[in-house]
Parts: structure tokens; sequence; C-alpha cells
């Protein structure tokens, strides 16, 4: 539950990108470099996935689930300072489900990421969101449960963003070196 000093901070704080939390899973310096020294950033090196652009998903997507897909819904709350762009919404009769292209294999975050465009949906649509996909093509389509755990790690995360964009107090780098080597930022930070 949001106390009101809670929701005060996500009233009062900057605003946040969905995408923002499923990169701070990744490496939390990302956000501070990105927010604090407005340093270059290419999204394409990490994030970016071919498929997204070919609209033949969609005829796929549509065929299996049996609903109607919006690509790249985007929506602001104004109660979390959130804003985000999802790759599509589901319409199923009066369920509307978020749905994220990912590649790879399920990462920390990406759950993050879908539960804030669940969020986003609610406060503007006014209806409940219970689930949400990640279609990782070629591969699976899971289904994630919009559950009050996973929301709180949302709230949590997006707390944690602000306070280092607030205070500009550096994070502690990522524990997966490996993501240090491809990161556009490893020339000024190091991951040290």
């Amino acid at each position: 539950m949001m106390t009101q000093n809670t929701m005060k901070r996500f009233i009062s704080g900057p605003e946040v990108r969905a995408s923002d939390l499923r990169q701070w899973y990744y490496c939390p310096r990302l956000i501070y470099w990105r927010y604090t020294f407005r340093a270059p950033w290419r999204p394409g090196r990490i994030t970016k996935l071919d498929e997204k652009h070919d609209p033949s998903w969609v005829g796929r997507l549509k065929a299996f689930s049996g609903c109607e897909v919006e690509r790249n819904v985007c929506l602001r709350s104004k109660t979390l300072n959130l804003v985000g762009c999802m790759d599509a919404l589901l319409m199923c009769g009066d369920e509307l489900i978020p749905l994220e292209m990912k590649r790879g294999t399920i990462r920390d975050g990406h759950d993050v990421q879908l539960c804030a465009y669940a969020m986003l949906i609610e406060e503007n649509f006014e209806v409940k969101v219970t689930r949400g996909y990640l279609y990782y093509p070629g591969e699976k389509l899971e289904e994630v449960p919009m559950d009050n755990a996973l929301r709180k790690k949302v709230l949590r995360t997006l707390d944690l963003i602000r306070r280092i964009l607030e205070e500009g107090m550096m994070p502690e780098p990522t524990k997966d070196k490996w993501k240090c080597r491809v990161c556009d930022h490893y020339t000024y930070c190091g991951g040290v």
C-alpha cells in the first residue's frame, strides 16, 4: 500500500519512463548516466529488436490470441508520474492486456516494465489488468500475472530511480560484468 509520503514522491519526483524500470535491473548506472549527465545512449545496441518493425508479428499474435492488437500504445500516469509506450495492447473483449517484445531469455526487469504498462492502462482506462505477455520471437509467449508483489516491485523501483535522480548519487554497477563490455557508458563508467 502506498503511503501519503510515497505518493508525494511519485507526484513530485521526475517523470520516469517504463523502460527505465527494465534498464534499472540491467544496470542501475544506465539511469544515472542518462539522466544525471545526459550521457549519449544508443538504445539500439542493447534493446533493438528487428521484428518489432516487421508488422507480420501482429497478424500472428492476432491469430494466436483471438484479440485485437494495437501497436505502440503510449500512455502517461499523473498519479505515478510515469510514461511509457508498450509494444502492443491486446484488446480481448473487455480485457486489456499489455504485451512487450523481448529477445533472449526472461530477465529480471522485463516483468517490472510489463507491470508498469499494466498500471498505466489501469489509470488511463479505469480497468483492472490481471495479466500481461512477454513475447520472445521464435521462442515463446510468456504470460505474467499482474499480482500485488509485482506491483509493489514497480513502486519500489520507481522510488529507487527517483532517489538516484534527486540525490545525484551514483548507484552500484551491475554484478554481471559482461554487461559492462557491451555498454555505451563503459568508457567513463568502467563498471567501477
